[in-house]
């Protein structure tokens, strides 16, 4: 079965490219503006919570792809 990308996938993947190729220092800039975006939306609290969730979300993912 073929997956298909939905548009905000595709537009998220143009966003990580084009960070990747402005370099590490790019990455690391976006990393801290995402980062104080969500500690603005959610709280310290709810950051962390929803970052435990991605950890978690992204361990299952390396989980299966494994088999």
């Amino acid at each position: 079965m073929i997956r298909r990308e939905v548009p905000a996938e595709r537009e998220a993947h143009r966003a990580l490219d084009k960070v990747r190729r402005q370099g590490p220092e790019a990455a690391r800039e976006e990393t801290l503006r995402v980062q104080a975006e969500l500690v603005r939306l959610y709280g310290w609290e709810g950051y962390q919570t929803l970052m435990a969730q991605m950890e978690s979300d992204l361990a299952r993912l390396s989980e299966h792809r494994s088999y």
